[in-house]
């Protein structure tokens, strides 16, 4: 509230004098907080260092660790039973995309451990929840001229494989072989909305 951001735009003033830092997180960013009536010198002031957290697909190697974690948390607060992880079980989490985050990753955690009938939450568990539904057929249209029919197999083929990356566009850069202006210019040729929203690009 106004009379909040008040309060807290007084004791930033009043940090230095007995040597305090302040941390402040939100999950909007400074141009939506602003758009939303925050006042601008205090998100200035706010924003002096700012840090953006990391999201799942840049800490891959992470993901196991965050899921056990994760579901100690649950387990400690009471909300699923006592259950673990098999180490094949986290290596099909580690693999997964998570293009929704953290969010995803809890919800999926709690899903696993509310439905496991043994203490240890096996890799078919994980894999029968995380499966993707079957891909409906995408047939080619090869009565097109050839350029057109090489623009549809592209729009196909990029389609595919940013869903894949979860919209990052370095891993999607990667993983089909193009520099990243190149690929921009692909994708907008292509008519493909790009990465994610919020991303780094």
């Amino acid at each position: 509230s106004r009379l909040q951001q008040k309060n807290l735009a007084f004791a930033l003033e009043r940090l230095e004098k007995f040597d305090l830092r302040l941390v402040a997180a939100s999950m909007l960013s400074a141009a939506e907080l602003a758009a939303a009536g925050f006042d601008e010198a205090l998100l200035r002031r706010l924003a002096e260092v700012s840090l953006g957290a990391p999201g799942l697909s840049e800490l891959r190697d992470e993901v196991p660790e965050i899921a056990a974690q994760t579901l100690t948390h649950l387990v400690e607060a009471g909300e699923v039973p006592l259950r673990r992880f098999s180490t094949a079980a986290l290596n099909a989490l580690r693999n997964q995309a998570w293009a929704g985050g953290y969010v995803e990753l809890r919800n999926a955690v709690r899903s696993l451990a509310l439905g496991a009938l043994e203490e240890e939450i096996a890799i078919d568990e994980v894999t029968r929840l995380l499966a993707p539904p079957p891909a409906a057929a995408q047939p080619l249209p090869l009565d097109l001229p050839l350029r057109e029919a090489r623009e549809a197999f592209e729009r196909v083929y990029f389609e595919h494989h940013l869903q894949l990356e979860a919209g990052n566009m370095t891993r999607l850069a990667e993983k089909t072989g193009l520099e990243r202006t190149h690929l921009y210019r692909k994708l907008k040729a292509l008519g493909i909305a790009m990465g994610r929203k919020g991303e780094e690009q």
